[in-house]
């Protein structure tokens, strides 16, 4: 019997991965079913012998195309010979019928191969004993023969009897290891899987590798994995020329006679970075004073080392990695200058963008690198061997390099095996991805960074083979990958203060030496990054038993925060001495030994901090609040002010290099009023201006004013004007049942599933606040309208916010968020209305009054007063409606001056007679002094004094007696006197109640 140990070693793992069932036998069984009709029309010489015999010949993958195409031409050409060939073995079940099948098949002189022969062969005879008889395919069973040192070939006969054999001792040697196989159409499919399927891509690559070297029949022991190509192939293969000799321990590829992979190379190389000073200037030039006198073989390692680093940016320009190479090389006493085929592959770049905080890690990253050169060169021989034709070997000897800094690793690891490895360096995301797209491909194997890589090297692989040789370039960054992993790749990145609960100024030194943030999680267990809020809650809920519910709920919501809501790029920043520390995120969420600092994250601190006093707002507020982790988002272009910028190099800037330090948020400045603005309002420019130079310092103003004039709409037209988009403006109208809920955020009832729940939703303020306050939106000015705003309860409306009226650059934590803080925006402005004619604006509390400069808006003073004559002479009316309207606000004196009417009730373009200005007095103007007079005057008395007739009869006398220079007040009949004095009595009434007293 054949030594079947490698091909049952083989085998076991197939079995393990793969349904045979499902992808073997059961299709097989199938095309037997298929096979039988076809075989016994042909016996019976039915009509669609011949269709049903293609049918069956070109379903699923047991004829090969060219064999196909023989069949359907053999059929066109002789279809009765062909029937009768293929009658010869219906029903026969025997092998040995085979020579009659070949002898009919030959009958007509046309060639046809031993294998194809067999082939067709062993379809018929599966046709009737599918168990028993599996299907025949020449190069399967020669390369199956082969591995076993068993003879396959000869006549068609001997060919399948040969399967039929090797099946047999399968099925012997299986069960001889606990394999079961339960009979030789069993064995064929497990034989085609081990023969043929593709290695699973679970299967670490060089697992995968040894098992194609033994199909080709070398040593599996002697298999290599191939580097394969990644999503930049000439910046990879220039990438390996200089990484590849380093690690064989050959010269260097930027000078062939210098030998500059050693560990006392690294070592001293690692000790000017970090020992020596590094001096004023910028990275380059502080780089340049290290490396002062250091051996050319030093200098040119460096050099090596940085571009590797570079190579494979996307958000640094090919000249600029050049550049900052020549630059290390002319340090050197032989200057020397980078290979012209290694600056070329630069030009070609499309691995990832490194972000700021991957820019601002040059030297931890150069000093990783030094590390690893002396790891790799102190690995035993036999080890690095294993790392040069093992992915995983090489990964786990770089990931024991002396403080692991896997962002930089995962390059390494990316240039080493650019075909294997994601060029992804981010461990948030490749946490996210490996979280969202792994069920592409099933379970994933395990949550630690080994087991994710692993994942995600079977996940890029999986992708890669279902675009069929297309998916060389696969990018995890590009669609449609991107928008499931991370749909909120637009999000802006966030700002985070984060405090040490242990270890005091200590651990924030700590912090700062070492690159780091951390909490403590001494009770926390393990959740992993990303976790849910409810899974943190709870974990935080079964270690923090001694806290309190308000506790663990605080806890709860900082860990969450550190785990989950916090990414790379984000802000950190930490108070100690008064100082405050900035730095950025540079690596996702993991745990450490340490004991105070269980939980951490790599960041990229600044060199400087900054006194705590000199901090603008609203950081000072921020830094207030309590917690372990607080969101500084509010404060981010503060924060971003004081993080240290990545440096360009002179001649060339970065594609898309950080930019420059952000400028600290501002109230934008609002345009002049026009005088086309001024024109279609009706008023002069100078009082508009004045409110828009009141509005610009306050940010926020009331209009008040008697009804009708125009209050609301002058509110409308100047925003409109001031913000340039109508979108940016939003109003609101206020009314006593108005409250909080509304205005900012509160629970309304919505349907979930068919159920009737309710859900925290957001407001117009809180709305137009987040519109405002997003960074494409900063230079924006944005505006609140709030129309009859003393209508409402404003103390019961506004809450905790009245703080932020006044305090415009501080925070408050919210009502029904107490985690989370709010500030308004300095772009957003808000506009109050408020009608004098309702009693309540008498209410309205010292606390609106001192928070809103009040502008009036009065009939009887600009910018209204002439509001209604300008509006008649631009449209060229020239009725009495305007000396009505004077007539009547003069009637109601002083005492009734905050219920004047305005201008607008006669400003209607559908006024076009008399009688219309009859019917907007009688329907809308006397309804409301019937209001206002409600208990004072009745109907009849307001009619006579206030009517429309009452007012023409005073018009026409006074245009009478300016008409007339002899007449004079006084001068009239007794009756005119005594109507005079009538109307001043009643002008008393007014002002006053009967015990003298205002009213």
């Amino acid at each position: 019997m054949a030594d079947w140990s490698q091909f049952l070693h083989w085998a076991e793992r197939f079995a393990q991965e793969v349904d045979l069932d499902a992808e073997e036998r059961n299709y097989k069984l199938v095309a037997a079913e298929r096979w039988k009709a076809a075989t016994a029309a042909c016996l019976s010489g039915a009509d669609d012998w011949a269709e049903l015999l293609r049918r069956a010949a070109g379903s699923g993958n047991l004829v090969d195309p060219f064999s196909q195409t023989w069949l359907r031409n053999a059929i066109e050409k002789h279809p009765e010979q062909v029937r009768e060939a293929f009658s010869t073995l219906g029903g026969a079940g025997d092998p040995n019928a085979i020579d009659a099948f070949e002898a009919a098949l030959r009958s007509w002189g046309d060639y046809v191969s031993p294998g194809d022969i067999t082939a067709f062969a062993s379809l018929v005879l599966m046709a009737e004993k599918p168990e028993g008889r599996p299907p025949y395919r020449a190069q399967f069973v020669t390369d199956w023969g082969k591995r076993l040192d068993f003879p396959s070939s000869g006549s068609p006969v001997e060919r399948y009897v040969a399967l039929l054999a090797l099946c047999d001792e399968l099925i012997e040697a299986a069960s001889e290891h606990g394999l079961a196989v339960k009979d030789r159409l069993d064995a064929q499919g497990l034989a085609w899987a081990v023969m043929k399927y593709e290695p699973p891509v679970r299967w670490e690559p060089l697992e995968q590798a040894k098992l194609m070297a033994w199909r080709r029949g070398e040593q599996s022991s002697d298999a290599v994995v191939e580097r394969g190509q990644g999503v930049a192939p000439l910046m990879e293969e220039g990438a390996w020329l200089v990484l590849g000799r380093g690690l064989r321990g050959d010269t260097s590829a930027l000078d062939l006679t210098l030998q500059t992979w050693t560990v006392e190379n690294a070592v001293e190389l690692r000790r000017r970075i970090q020992d020596n000073p590094p001096g004023d200037g910028g990275f380059m030039e502080k780089l340049a004073g290290q490396m002062a006198g250091a051996d050319d073989a030093v200098i040119v390692l460096l050099a090596e080392l940085l571009y590797l680093r570079n190579a494979p940016l996307t958000d640094m320009k090919a000249g600029t990695k050049i550049a900052r190479t020549n630059a290390v090389l002319s340090w050197c006493a032989t200057p020397r200058s980078l290979p012209q085929q290694l600056a070329d592959s630069l030009a070609e770049a499309d691995a990832f963008r490194g972000g700021q905080g991957y820019h601002n890690r040059t030297p931890d990253h150069l000093l990783w690198l030094t590390r690893f050169v002396e790891h790799w060169m102190q690995t035993p021989d036999g080890e690095r061997f294993e790392g040069l034709r093992d992915p995983f070997a090489f990964r786990d000897i770089a990931a024991a390099t002396a403080e692991d800094m896997p962002t930089i690793r995962y390059v390494i690891e990316y240039l080493a095996w650019p075909g294997i490895f994601p060029s992804v360096v981010s461990g948030d995301h490749r946490t996210k991805i490996h979280e969202v797209l792994m069920a592409d491909l099933g379970e994933p194997s395990g949550t630690d960074e080994r087991a994710i890589t692993r994942d995600l090297v079977a996940l890029q692989a999986f992708h890669n083979r279902k675009a069929k040789g297309h998916g060389a370039r696969y990018m995890w960054y590009r669609s449609p990958y991107r928008e499931r992993w991370n749909p909120g790749a637009d999000i802006p990145p966030r700002a985070w203060i984060v405090r040490p609960s242990d270890g005091g100024s200590a651990l924030v030194a700590s912090w700062i030496a070492e690159g780091f943030v951390s909490l403590s999680a001494k009770m926390l267990g393990t959740v992993e990054p990303g976790a849910t809020e409810p899974v943190v809650s709870k974990a935080v809920k079964e270690g923090y038993t001694h806290l309190d519910a308000s506790q663990r709920e605080a806890t709860a919501t900082a860990y969450h925060a550190f785990l989950t809501l916090m990414k790379e790029d984000d802000i950190v920043a930490t108070i100690d001495g008064g100082r405050l520390h900035v730095g950025l995120v540079s690596g996702a969420a993991h745990y450490v030994g340490a004991p105070g600092s269980r939980l951490r994250r790599e960041v990229s601190w600044s060199q400087a901090s900054t006194d705590q006093g000199a901090l603008a707002a609203p950081l000072p507020s921020l830094l207030d609040q309590q917690g372990s982790v607080v969101d500084a988002t509010a404060a981010f272009d503060v924060l971003a002010s004081l993080v240290d910028q990545a440096e360009p190099v002179e001649d060339e800037e970065v594609n898309e290099a950080p930019a420059d330090k952000p400028t600290l948020v501002a109230t934008p400045h609002l345009p002049a009023v026009t005088d086309s603005v001024a024109a279609a309002l009706h008023m002069d420019r100078g009082p508009l201006q004045e409110i828009v130079d009141l509005l610009q310092r306050r940010q926020q103003i009331v209009l008040y004013g008697p009804p009708g004039t125009g209050k609301t709409y002058v509110a409308k037209e100047l925003a409109k004007h001031l913000v340039g988009d109508p979108s940016r403006v939003r109003l609101v109208q206020f009314h006593p049942s108005y409250s909080y809920e509304d205005f900012f955020e509160g629970y309304r009832p919505v349907t979930e599933n068919g159920q009737a729940t309710f859900a925290l939703k957001d407001g117009p303020l809180r709305l137009l606040a987040a519109e405002a306050s997003n960074p494409e939106n900063r230079e924006n000015a944005y505006i609140l309208i709030i129309d009859e705003m003393n209508r409402a309860n404003l103390a019961k409306v506004f809450g905790e916010l009245y703080f932020l009226l006044e305090y415009r650059k501080e925070t408050v934590r919210l009502q029904y968020q107490p985690e989370k803080t709010f500030y308004l925006p300095p772009n957003l402005f808000i506009i109050g209305t408020m009608n004098t004619s309702d009693r309540s604006i008498a209410l309205v509390d010292a606390a609106i009054r001192r928070r809103f400069p009040f502008v009036e808006m009065h009939p009887s003073e600009e910018p209204v007063k002439s509001v209604l004559s300008r509006y008649l002479a631009s449209n060229h009316i020239t009725d009495e409606r305007a000396a009505l309207l004077a007539e009547l606000n003069l009637r109601m004196g002083e005492g009734g001056r905050d219920l004047q009417i305005g201008p607008s009730y006669l400003m209607r373009p559908e006024i076009q007679t008399a009688s219309d200005i009859d019917r907007i007095w009688r329907y809308d103007i006397l309804p409301l002094l019937e209001e206002h007079y409600y208990g004072q005057l009745d109907r009849q008395a307001i009619r006579e004094k206030f009517g429309v007739a009452a007012m023409r009869q005073a018009v026409m006398k006074k245009s009478a007696s300016e008409s007339s220079p002899s007449t004079s007040f006084g001068a009239g009949s007794a009756d005119e006197a005594d109507g005079s004095a009538a109307l001043d009595a009643f002008d008393l009434t007014l002002e006053g109640d009967s015990s003298g007293e205002p009213m």
